[in-house]
């Protein structure tokens, strides 16, 4: 196998309920790390394909949330879960919330307000900003990750990953 398979399964194992809500903080946070890593290895792999891959990933909202978790990952390396609350929270159908693998009863991962992250030191401001507000902030964790694998593995502009 590849390594861009590899970091296909890789991605699809660590981007799941059981392993991000395992109930052990310790591993949810390793699986956290390691999701961030797979997409941040997939986001390099599509900057080398794509000299304009800032312009396909601006050009759409699943790029624009992908771009949002790199600023996550960019500035939280080793503690993206710092901007992640896992509490209950009262979960009613709406423009971005769906029945789906990411929303049951009890806790679920919720990314925090902007102002309420930890960004150890001076926070993303601008656009930068302007992202994570408008694409993860209050968000349930799963849908970000299931967002960028839509862009980075499935958006036809993009074409096919290499082997």
């Amino acid at each position: 196998m590849g390594e861009v398979a590899q970091l296909l399964v890789d991605y699809q194992h660590y981007n799941q309920p059981a392993m991000l809500l395992s109930g052990d903080a310790d591993q949810n946070r390793r699986s956290l790390n390691s999701l961030f890593d797979c997409a941040y290895r997939l986001v390099n792999v599509r900057r080398g394909q794509h000299a304009d891959y800032r312009h396909l990933a601006d050009a759409s909202d699943f790029g624009q949330t992908t771009r949002a978790l790199m600023l996550v990952r960019g500035t939280r390396t080793h503690r993206p879960d710092l901007a992640v609350a896992f509490e209950h929270h009262q979960l009613y159908p709406g423009p971005k919330l769906f029945p789906g693998r990411w929303t049951f009863p009890g806790v679920n991962p919720f990314w925090l307000p902007f102002d309420a992250v930890d960004w150890g030191g001076t926070p993303p401001t601008g656009d930068d900003r302007a992202a994570y507000e408008r694409w993860l902030e209050g968000q349930i964790l799963g849908y970000a990750f299931d967002a960028a694998w839509l862009f980075l593995v499935e958006d036809p502009r993009l074409g096919p990953l290499p082997d």
